[in-house]
């Protein structure tokens, strides 16, 4: 999610596992709930410590497609509603 005041906000979990296909290379995958984070904070949205977790920096927190914790989401949607205040 990118705010209209320029923050953004990637996805972040706990555990990970890699996966290798054979053309592409290999890549990570959460293997826990993703959390929304973003730079410069060592807490997710919900106000977990996260700076030891794994931070999928390419893949923003609203287009990740495995299990997300709802209280990111709901934070994030509090920010999307002030931005439009």
């Amino acid at each position: 999610m990118q705010r209209g005041d320029g923050r953004r906000f990637f996805s972040t979990a706990q555990y990970y596992r890699p996966v290798t296909l054979a053309r592409d290379g290999a890549y990570f995958e959460p293997t826990s709930v993703v959390h929304a984070k973003e730079m410069g904070t060592p807490l997710t949205a919900c106000g977990l410590r996260a700076d030891s977790w794994f931070k999928f920096w390419d893949e923003p927190f609203d287009t990740n497609s495995h299990e997300k914790c709802l209280d990111c989401m709901k934070r994030l949607d509090e920010l999307r509603r002030d931005d439009r205040s």
